[in-house]
């Protein structure tokens, strides 16, 4: 997944500004389409603070929690790849979500998730999450008009 700086309002006071590897800082608002790519590691900073904010990537990866017979069927499938996630079907430390189907009944897969306080969603919950990144593409290709 790829993710995108750009200035909320460009006719704003805010700049933004990002370093790599500790470099000279650079102002998106000079970069063509007032924009840049931040790749991990890339330091940001917002307005005239002196706050600093390390960009860090961090995949998500879904431990599917359902019964048997559940298939991940294909739009189920291009939801979580739309927002940069994974799916496995076995509980491990990198699972960073568990997903849900509602009508499961509590086994030890489970319980070892919560034990290990990952968040439990719905998939509801992912298509919010699919929703929310395609308007965000639709706002940033208007404003860019």
């Amino acid at each position: 997944m790829v993710w995108a700086l750009s200035p909320a309002d460009p006719l704003s006071g805010i700049v933004s500004l990002f370093s790599r590897n500790l470099g000279s800082k650079d102002k998106v608002h000079e970069f063509p389409n007032k924009e840049t790519t931040l790749k991990d590691g890339d330091l940001v900073s917002f307005g005239a603070g002196n706050a600093t904010y390390r960009f860090s990537f961090v995949p998500l990866l879904f431990f599917l929690y359902c019964a048997e017979s559940f298939q991940v069927n294909d739009p189920l499938q291009e939801q979580i790849s739309s927002i940069g996630a994974q799916i496995t079907y076995h509980f491990n430390e990198d699972c960073t979500h568990v997903l849900v189907d509602e009508l499961m009944p509590v086994k030890e897969d489970l319980l070892e998730a919560v034990v290990a306080k990952k968040p439990v969603v719905l998939k509801t919950w992912v298509e919010v999450l699919e929703l929310l990144s395609a308007f965000s593409s639709v706002l940033k290709t208007r404003a860019s008009h």
